[in-house]
């Protein structure tokens, strides 16, 4: 297929949509050579530029989707509008503006008798994506959407995979988009299986098999229902040779990709079980074995068996290929360490290298005796070349080093590491270039989470991060901002894959010591970094980094429940830092509250406040009106998301407690909380803010030994007075959900005696007992109407209204 044989491919194009004219033919050949057509041109090189060869095979690649789809359009029951305009769109290799909404709401149905020939069509389709997506993204998304809306049983599960998997690799969908298809095939086929529909089942069947390999969640409970189904429809006479066949097929879709459907080229998915593939395995191998079966079946289970067969095969040949990269790689990747550096004759460092290249030379084969003493050796021997000065080149050891380490050997990894990082702090010698060890460090910055951690080992990441002040003073300043970036993206990566923080709080700490140097005011010191990294640092401080710890270290996450102080702690040091003219550009830190970032946001109230020169009342008063506003969730019955809400506010509450304000800001707090209380009702958060910011205030009198109240201890001596400190929410947020219930509940069993007493003082006693006497009365008329589940909570927050007015106005309310 090339342009000088323009003329005989067009002659065989106008033969075949000749041969289509006739619905009631398969034409199965057809389409599934006018596929492979479109596959070929696309697969030679890139489609765009004004190349003729490029052009003729992009206008040859149109034509050919102009075929599919006008002959997709005269097997609907009824032509339609859409699908013609797509057509012409895709002729024209470009997209209108609102053809993709038309397409998402596109309704299809299908001609009676043209069902072999419409599933050719799409066979046919399923391999054009590619093409599809060299030549327009909104294009491909808009075919891939009006075929996804066509009805279950017309035989849209041969194209769900490719169509998903191209959408999914352009960033047309979203793994949120795949997790509902699968959940919608699930739901398709198990109302397919109570109803008895053949072509319904198949047809799910095959998309939920082929779907599951290309989701990142877990897909096991699918992957079950997959090899349920199969095995009973395969063992059931109630369903029909078609239904068979496919399912026979969606075997072995749910192990790989099968040639001519999903792709031309037998590959088991990388992730696919052994426990699965021998389940597959023995129910076509029973079924084609099974003379009482009909011979369409058993043959469909043969071809089923064979290209399982082709996938085995296909796994051997990559293991093989890569067996052969990696051992010319490492062929490739020997030193000759000598050739390196030359140590003094009978020196010890000249005794220290002779000793790593024997080492080394021995890791290389892999057949040597006592690995671990080996690994042993090579760690001590790195460990003792830290604070010695080597050749830039000598990074080449260490790589080798890492190359060549299992990675079970943490140890010789960690002295790797820790010795690559040690060249960037050491004084270069004469004659030395240190460039070497700052390229090896960049380029291990750079490389993927996954593909790094089996390099250097999970434990070695926070070694790198922590090093940021010494590896960036040696960056050139157009590199500096994507070292930063790819670093704290590792550093997260390492909190969503292997539930550790180390890295981060390493990486705020290299962050922290970068931004104290900056603004060090010594006239005789030299600038270590230039005013536009440093500003690039500033600002990737307030943006990303910021956004990415309200999600990660944030009371939701029970990765960082017990060691966020130092996160934040060291966040908040660079915040204080960082001048208020940048801070003031910032659109992450002024954007509006909500449950995802409202408690880093009430973590750093104070230092935004300060250093905006804004009253700090006013955004710790933004703040509590958040929380006050907040509806305490029903029964949860252990939904995570809802216990993770609670917990959110909760905690959030204990952190923007402390926060610091005079007596005249505590009283207009009290206020604002009991106003939002009147309006949003009693089930909110209002009482749990009012009981932990009248405990904090309480016990601080105290600890700064402020005017004593003359009132009996014994009657405000419960567990909260006894739990109360600077930095509680710290503390708290690693206890249970309930667990942080009860510490509330003996907050608000406080409340009382505490508020009446404080009220009293400040003279707003009339003021509060009338607002709470509203509330509780508002309260009362809910009783009839709460639900058992949240009965108690309710009862708790009216006991506490009433003793609150009987206590500053002798009045019982009930």
């Amino acid at each position: 297929l090339s342009r000088t044989a323009d003329a005989r491919v067009s002659d065989l194009i106008d033969f075949i949509q000749l041969s289509l004219s006739d619905n009631s033919k398969a034409c199965f050949g057809a389409f599934f050579g006018m596929g492979l057509m479109v596959k070929n041109l696309a697969s030679r090189s890139e489609l765009s530029g004004s190349n003729p060869s490029k052009v003729w095979r992009r206008r040859t690649i149109q034509r050919l989707l102009g075929i599919f789809m006008t002959e997709f359009d005269a097997c609907l029951s009824e032509s339609n509008s859409t699908v013609r305009e797509l057509v012409d769109c895709l002729k024209m290799g470009e997209s209108s503006d609102d053809l993709l909404c038309m397409c998402e709401e596109i309704d299809l149905s299908i001609l009676v008798g043209v069902d072999q020939k419409f599933k050719s069509i799409l066979i046919g389709l399923a391999h054009t994506f590619f093409a599809l997506s060299a030549i327009n993204v909104k294009l491909m998304k808009c075919v891939a959407c009006t075929l996804i809306k066509l009805p279950w049983g017309s035989g849209k599960g041969f194209i769900m995979h490719n169509a998903y998997k191209a959408c999914l690799d352009a960033e047309m969908f979203q793994q949120e988009d795949l997790s509902n298809a699968i959940l919608d095939c699930t739901d398709v086929l198990r109302k397919a299986i109570a109803d008895g529909s053949d072509m319904i089942c198949s047809d799910a069947l095959f998309a939920l098999a082929s779907l599951c390999s290309l989701s990142t969640a877990n897909v096991q409970t699918e992957t079950s229902l997959v090899v349920e189904t199969i095995q009973k429809v395969l063992s059931d006479v109630s369903f029909g040779n078609d239904c068979k066949s496919i399912s026979a097929l969606a075997g072995c879709a749910i192990v790989g990709q099968v040639p001519g459907l999903t792709s031309f080229t037998p590959l088991a998915h990388q992730l696919v079980k052994k426990e699965v593939s021998l389940s597959v395995v023995k129910v076509l191998n029973e079924t084609a074995s099974n003379d009482s079966e009909e011979l369409k079946c058993r043959d469909s289970a043969t071809i089923g068996l064979g290209v399982l067969c082709a996938m085995k095969s296909s796994i051997r040949r990559v293991r093989k290929n890569r067996l052969v990269f990696e051992k010319t790689k490492q062929i490739d990747r020997g030193v000759d360490i000598e050739a390196i550096i030359q140590a003094r004759d009978g020196s010890v460092l000249e005794s220290i290298l002779h000793e790593i290249q024997a080492l080394l030379r021995m890791k290389s084969q892999h057949s040597h005796e006592d690995a671990a003493a080996t690994n042993n050796k090579l760690s001590v021997l790195f460990s003792s070349l830290e604070l010695i000065a080597m050749p830039g080149s000598f990074s080449r050891v260490i790589e080798m080093a890492l190359s060549t380490t299992s990675r079970n050997d943490a140890e010789v990894k960690t002295s790797s590491v820790s010795l690559l990082i040690s060249q960037l702090k050491s004084r270069r010698r004469i004659g030395f270039d240190g460039r070497g060890f700052v390229d090896l460090s960049t380029r291990l910055a750079k490389m993927p989470y996954q593909e790094l951690t089996d390099l250097i080992g999970i434990g070695s990441l926070p070694i790198i991060t922590k090093a940021i002040p010494d590896l960036l003073n040696q960056l050139p300043t157009s590199v500096c901002e994507g070292v930063l970036k790819n670093l704290w993206t590792l550093s997260q990566d390492e909190i969503i894959r292997n539930s550790s923080i180390s890295s981060t709080e390493a990486f705020l700490l290299g962050l922290k010591k970068i931004m104290l140097d900056a603004v060090k005011n010594d006239p005789g010191s030299k600038q270590t970094i230039s005013p536009a990294v440093l500003r690039a640092l500033q600002k990737a401080t307030i943006g990303y980094i910021f956004s990415d710890l309200c999600k990660n270290a944030s009371p939701s996450n029970p990765v960082c429940m017990l060691n966020s102080e130092n996160i934040w702690s060291s966040y908040i040091r660079c915040l204080e830092i960082i001048p208020v003219a940048v801070i003031s550009e910032s659109d992450v830190l002024k954007s509006e509250i909500n449950l995802g970032n409202i408690y880093g946001i009430a973590l750093c109230a104070r230092v935004l406040s300060s250093m905006s020169g804004s009253s700090a009342s006013n955004r710790t008063r933004k703040i509590e009106t958040f929380i006050a506003c907040q509806n305490y969730p029903g029964n949860s019955n252990n939904d995570i998301r809802v216990i993770d809400q609670i917990r959110a506010v909760l905690v959030t509450s204990l952190a923007i407690a402390p926060q610091p304000q005079s007596e005249t800001e505590m009283k207009e707090s009290v206020m604002n909380i009991f106003e939002i209380m009147l309006v949003q009702g009693v089930k909110t958060f209002g009482l749990e803010l009012l009981a932990i910011k009248v405990a904090f205030w309480w016990e601080s009198l105290h600890v700064n030994e402020q005017s004593s109240i003359n009132v009996p201890v014994q009657r405000v001596t419960k567990l909260s007075s006894f739990l109360i400190a600077k930095n509680i929410c710290f503390q708290f947020q690693s206890l249970p959900c309930d667990v942080l219930i009860q510490f509330y509940d003996a907050c608000i069993a406080d409340l009382p005696f505490k508020l009446a007493l404080l009220c009293g003082r400040w003279r707003i006693s009339d003021d509060v007992s009338n607002r709470a006497k509203r509330i509780c009365n508002d309260g009362i008329r809910l009783r009839a109407t709460t639900p058992k589940s949240e009965a108690r909570r309710l009862e708790n927050s009216l006991t506490c209204l009433r003793d609150i007015v009987q206590f500053m106005t002798g009045e019982m309310l009930f």
